[in-house]
């Protein structure tokens, strides 16, 4: 029945897509390029919708008599939280408002849960607003790091899918078959919309998929470690910090540098891991090359299972750090060879296939 309700939410996710593409104009979810953008002509940017639609229909389908209704509620408000900064943006402050109270809302019976997972034991001497606060913040920083990710074409959804897969499997593992059939909609719904999202990408997923996709992956992770199956053996835990190590890392360190550099850590601009890569490789590459990386990271905690969580995330930290050296010293040769997309706009004839028909050319 499952291999059956994957195949039926995917064709659903695909029709939605191509719906999305073909009628793109009339519905004006449009991404136009600018300076800080890669692509170089205009992009339709409401996979989100497709991604929220079949993800909903396949848990309403599977799980009829024990739904996630509160989950549910509050990843639909995240969505239309995205989908209407598509439409028109939306101020920082009242994104974060708007996202702390939903994350409060699906944090509150998880930072009730006593059963702390080692690796969370030292939650047991705070008091539970504090433990809800930090349960919250979470969410609100998972959703924004995949937010973030989603830079170049493929990334974000490649890296959803790559973590997903790695908690649904744990998650079916402790038992907790509501958290891992929630993982399971969502890569049903998310395998369509990569066909055409990667390079050269027909649609992106704009924020209301990242986010979605963000504060799905934060709550099964949560789920994991202290969800109504928990406690759960310690490896579980460094499971769940190699699935989020990538994200979280790249976005304390682009908020980091700009604060050093007397900026607002909100402030848009190319530090990010793809951002870096983008100037030595072309779009495919630099996706794979980090989705590589992030399943490194995550084989990374199994193999450190038997050490202390804190060595395994500081072992994380220096193996992130390491790969940016690396590339910036070691690569630098590489950065005239062969076609890749441009970040700085100017983008050869030869490169145009990475856009949709024709290269878009900003006006000087």
């Amino acid at each position: 029945m499952l291999p059956l309700q994957f195949l039926l939410t995917s064709t659903l996710s695909a029709l939605i897509l191509h719906f999305l593409l073909h009628f793109k104009y009339e519905i004006g979810l449009l991404d136009k390029p600018n300076q800080r953008k890669v692509h170089l002509s205009i992009k339709a940017c409401s996979g989100g919708i497709a991604l929220y639609l079949a993800f909903m229909m396949m848990n309403i389908s599977l799980q009829s008599d024990h739904l996630p209704k509160t989950f549910l509620l509050c990843a639909s408000g995240i969505f239309l939280m995205g989908l209407w900064d598509d439409y028109r943006p939306l101020s920082a402050l009242l994104r974060l408002f708007w996202q702390l109270s939903l994350a409060a809302i699906i944090a509150f019976p998880l930072a009730e849960n006593p059963a702390l997972t080692p690796g969370l034991l030292f939650l047991q001497h705070l008091p539970f607003p504090l433990v809800w606060m930090l349960f919250t913040l979470f969410i609100v920083a998972s959703t924004n790091a995949f937010n973030l990710m989603d830079g170049i074409d493929g990334l974000a959804g490649s890296l959803a899918l790559v973590v997903m897969a790695c908690l649904a499997f744990c998650l079916f593992l402790v038992n907790d078959m509501q958290a891992a059939l929630l993982m399971l909609a969502m890569m049903a719904a998310l395998v369509p919309f990569l066909s055409l999202n990667w390079a050269p990408s027909k649609i992106f997923m704009g924020d209301s998929g990242s986010m979605l996709l963000g504060f799905t992956i934060a709550y099964g992770g949560l789920r994991l470690v202290q969800g109504p199956m928990a406690p759960v053996e310690a490896y579980y835990f460094q499971v769940a910090v190699g699935c989020f190590s990538l994200p979280v890392m790249d976005m304390l360190r682009v908020f980091g540098q700009r604060m050093l550099k007397g900026n607002s850590p909100l402030k848009p601009d190319k530090t990010h891991l793809h951002h870096i890569l983008l100037k030595y490789i072309n779009v495919p590459q630099a996706t794979l090359t980090i989705v590589a990386f992030q399943s490194l990271c995550i084989l990374m905690c199994m193999l450190l299972q038997d050490f202390s969580h804190w060595f395994a995330i500081l072992s994380l930290v220096g193996l992130y750090f390491s790969m940016i050296w690396t590339i910036k010293r070691c690569f630098q040769p590489l950065a005239s060879a062969g076609p890749k997309i441009n970040t700085n706009k100017k983008q050869t004839v030869e490169n145009a296939k990475y856009s949709e028909i024709q290269p878009f050319i900003p006006n000087k």
